[in-house]
């Protein structure tokens, strides 16, 4: 079972995957699916998106890791 939900906004975790924001559209078996199944990935590899990158349509990583 995932943590995420269908319509919730997520972004990758990994620096070289794309920093876009993604809006889940299905989850089925641990894989995430998004925009209507052009995207997806397993569950592990996504966290929510902050308000910031929501707004700013992009993710942003950590700096102090």
């Amino acid at each position: 079972m995932s943590d995420f939900q269908t319509g919730q906004q997520v972004v990758y975790i990994d620096a070289f995957m794309p920093d876009t924001v993604e809006v889940i559209t299905d989850i089925k078996d641990g894989w995430v699916t998004f925009n209507n199944g052009s995207r997806g990935c397993i569950a592990t590899m996504i966290r929510p998106a902050t308000a910031t990158e929501i707004k700013n349509e992009k993710r942003f990583l950590e700096q102090n890791a």
